[in-house]
């Protein structure tokens, strides 16, 4: 938010905000609010999933960066590091490109592979 109301001039922080900046920015702000808002608290399964979720698709993520390092013999460091180049190159997400690795629907040496 700070970005659709802080004052710019020559690419600087001027601290002078003009008024429809202002107004813009809080009618994105209660806007998006509104949109995601849930009226109900999240009940203690709800967040137990979401929990189980993020964990496994982090386990997801650590077998295929160990695939990715055992096949080309460099560290787990450099495997996230080609997985998540891989992803960009083809705009997808990284959780993505793992998944498909572990799932073998995309073979390690395709990921390792220069990218032109």
């Amino acid at each position: 938010m700070v970005s659709l109301i802080a004052g710019h001039e020559h690419g600087r922080l001027t601290g002078r905000v003009p008024r429809s900046r202002l107004l813009k920015a809080l009618v994105h702000t209660a806007t998006t609010s509104v949109l995601t808002w849930n009226r109900e608290p999240p009940r203690p399964y709800d967040i137990v999933t979401r929990t189980q979720a993020a964990l496994s698709a982090k386990a997801v993520f650590d077998i295929a960066v160990g695939m990715l390092a055992a096949a080309a013999r460099i560290t787990p460091a450099e495997g996230g590091q080609r997985l998540r180049a891989y992803a960009g190159a083809h705009r997808q997400r990284p959780a993505d490109i793992a998944e498909d690795l572990v799932r073998r629907r995309l073979s390690p040496e395709a990921v390792l592979a220069p990218t032109p």
